[in-house]
């Protein structure tokens, strides 16, 4: 309670019942203004500043607050003879000079300066500017913090401040400061209630836009249906761009009628400005805004998808149709978290489904299960064999017998590019990393193709890149596999062709295993049992087929050599016509590595026949 002892304390030698009668009126009608909740706290302020400007008799004020960094920040300000509220709080008060506020604050006690333009202890250079001749500051002291100081005047005119002056301003400054200070901290609760308030609106609103998008990804939907949404609960277009910033997919309100898609084309994602805008975007900042220009035509939010520590995409809400309101910021982040949980749901999916192709790719290779297992399986892989097969082996370069394994992105890079320069000849099915090579069955287009020299030359138009950008030293592409059974041969024959080549040290090339057929016969390390089990593996398919069915195909080839590739003469030995050979040879051309039409193909028959009949000769 501010009482007529306290006053008189504080006074010493003034008239106590008119100081007062003076001082607590004036508090009072601050104090009443500050118990107004809707009352600014600069209201309150000006009061104070006008009411010690009447207690003092002087004609302008300025009032400072204590910042959190130890300077004071203009707050209010009045003059009599011109309007200085709005210079006042662009000013700071306390910086590397300022040796009145230094003493003020210091002191928590008046300080007084006669002839300002004389006193080393203020700034000059503001004296000068502001016309102050005499000046006494006043600190607003709560429990011995100074947390205003109260700056007074009487603007190109001397006053003295006398001793009573200075105690009432001490004692006004004093009351006031608890009431500034309760008023002060009253508002602060009242904006933090409202900033809570209002992001609690805005959560609740783009709550909206998450729990529609969640849904919808749990319901399964796809990309382009889930910014279908983001658009429709939003009303502006939205962009889903890949990690390269290259467009993936948009969607635009219908009533924009837009003749293009809203995002950024290619050239603009290269600008040096928007490079550096995008780079800021870390989990800290999760969204940035770019500034409209003629090219980019508006204002874009941008958020980023980060899936495992890595970019996955980028999701861009456009300023079109209607303008940027608070909640679209934080609704297209937390769009972007479940976009994001798709990416990396579908990208862990693809992953699983790779492993475990490559695993069942790996048994076929290595027959590590049984073949009815393995069709079975081939079933759920969507692996048809009833279209023809090619391995296709690439074998990087590497000393011979290093049996490092090549690297993972190494085997990802090379069958990317290997399916890519497929075109319409085929497609990857399946692949897998084995010591110092990458093998890539292929499922070829046309059901009908025997042979592979289209294929062939595909893929030895690209050679040369694959070679100067992932290190391939040899693509050496097997025979036609008709069935399942011819996999775990074939991918063997690759093999071994590669490993002739690399033995020879041959130049880098792109080849057909059979034509390295002879060579590997002669150099395998099998010797003679080698090229027995080799050639029997050549002739396993129509054997099989003759034991199925009763036919003739292995009967028939023989003949057919033995005649010199003469359809009439094998008809004539056979006792059948000479369609009927043609059949037969058709179907063994099908089923088989053999090519009857060729020259390669009647000499690699005849050399199978003249191991297996030698075989014959030192069994019997």
């Amino acid at each position: 309670m501010f009482t007529a002892a306290a006053l008189d304390h504080r006074l010493p030698g003034t008239d106590l019942p008119d100081a007062y009668s003076r001082v607590v009126q004036a508090f009072e009608e601050v104090a009443l203004l500050a118990a107004n909740a809707a009352a600014p706290l600069d209201q309150v302020l000006q009061l104070v500043g006008k009411s010690m400007c009447d207690l003092i008799g002087v004609s302008r004020y300025s009032v400072y607050l204590r910042r959190k960094d130890g300077l004071f920040q203009g707050q209010a300000g009045h003059s009599t003879h011109s309007e200085i509220d709005a210079r006042v709080k662009k000013l700071i008060a306390g910086g590397i000079g300022d040796k009145f506020t230094a003493e003020i604050s210091q002191t928590a006690a008046p300080v007084m300066i006669r002839d300002a333009s004389r006193d080393p202890r203020p700034l000059q250079a503001t004296m000068l500017r502001w016309g102050v001749r005499d000046m006494l500051g006043v600190p607003m002291v709560i429990k011995g913090d100074v947390i205003g100081i109260i700056y007074l005047d009487n603007e190109e005119l001397p006053h003295s401040y006398g001793d009573e002056e200075v105690a009432l301003a001490q004692a006004f400054a004093g009351l006031s400061a608890l009431v500034v200070h309760q008023a002060w901290t009253y508002r602060r609760l009242q904006q933090r209630t409202d900033l809570i308030e209002s992001q609690r609106r805005l959560l609740d609103e783009s709550a909206v836009v998450h729990q529609h998008v969640m849904q919808a990804m749990i319901d399964g939907a796809e990309i382009d249906e889930i910014l279908g949404i983001i658009t429709s609960l939003l009303g502006k277009p939205v962009v889903f761009y890949g990690p390269d910033l290259s467009i993936l997919a948009s969607v635009t309100p219908d009533e924009l009628t837009l003749q293009s898609p809203p995002g950024l084309t290619r050239d603009l994602t290269m600008l040096p400005w928007v490079k550096e805008a995008l780079g800021e975007l870390t989990g800290d900042k999760p969204s940035v805004m770019l500034r409209a220009t003629p090219a980019t035509k508006c204002r874009r939010l941008f958020t980023a998808m980060v899936v495992d520590g890595h970019c996955a995409g980028y999701l861009e809400l456009c300023e079109l149709g209607s303008p940027f309101n608070p909640q679209d910021r934080k609704a297209l982040e937390q769009a972007s978290m479940v976009i994001a949980l798709k990416l990396a749901s579908t990208r862990r999916g693809e992953e699983v489904e790779r492993q475990q192709r490559e695993s069942f790719f790996a048994d076929l290779i290595y027959r590590r299960r049984d073949l009815n297992l393995l069709l079975k399986r081939a079933e759920r892989f969507q692996f048809d064999f009833d279209r023809p097969h090619v391995l296709v082996r690439l074998q990087y370069a590497r000393n011979v017998g290093d049996d490092t394994s090549s690297s993972a992105g190494q085997h990802a890079d090379s069958r990317e590019f290997l399916s890519e320069a497929l075109d319409a000849h085929g497609r990857c099915v399946a692949s897998i990393s084995v010591p110092g090579a990458s093998l890539v069955l292929l499922e070829l287009a046309d059901p009908g193709t025997g042979t592979q020299p289209n294929l062939l030359d595909v893929l030895a138009a690209d050679f040369d890149e694959m070679t100067e950008r992932y290190g391939v030293r040899y693509l050496v592409v097997s025979e036609t596999c008709r069935s399942i059974e011819r996999i775990a041969a074939e991918a063997e024959s690759v093999k071994q062709t590669s490993m002739v080549l690399l033995e020879a040290e041959a130049a880098g090339r792109c080849v057909q295993s059979r034509e390295l057929d002879f060579v590997r016969l002669i150099t395998r390390s099998g010797g003679y049992a080698g090229a027995v089990k080799q050639v029997s593996s050549w002739l396993a398919p129509l054997q099989s087929h003759d034991e199925a069915t009763g036919g003739q195909l292995v009967e028939t080839l023989r003949q057919f050599v033995l005649h010199d590739a003469q359809i009439r003469g094998t008809a004539t030995a056979l006792s059948v016509h000479e369609n009927t050979v043609r059949y037969r040879l058709g179907k063994i051309k099908l089923l088989s590595m053999f090519q009857p039409e060729s020259l390669d193909g009647v000499l690699r028959a005849s050399m199978a026949f003249q191991i297996l009949g030698f075989s014959h000769e030192q069994g019997s």
